[in-house]
């Protein structure tokens, strides 16, 4: 088991003892978050991605408001990301 901390702009960074034995640059991961667990796991043809529930939470991330500027968070993010 191992633990890492989730930064500011929503990066974490998986820890030396699971990357050297499970990734390498340019993997891709599949993210899955179960009622009480966040479930990582490395993509694989065989596991399709579901779509619709992605373009679902891409829908529901958008018609959030950032606080502030009344512009959706989508915008404001973009933003925040041209400034640094």
């Amino acid at each position: 088991m191992a633990t890492a901390i989730v930064r500011d702009r929503w990066q974490v960074t998986i820890p030396p003892q699971v990357r050297d034995v499970w990734v390498e640059p340019g993997s891709v991961l599949m993210w899955e978050a179960e009622e009480d667990k966040l479930v990582v796991t490395p993509y694989s043809e065989k596991k399709k991605p579901d779509w619709n529930k992605i373009w679902a939470g891409i829908r529901q991330c958008r018609s959030f408001k950032s606080k502030g500027k009344d512009i959706p968070a989508s915008q404001f993010i973009i933003e925040d990301r041209n400034r640094h």
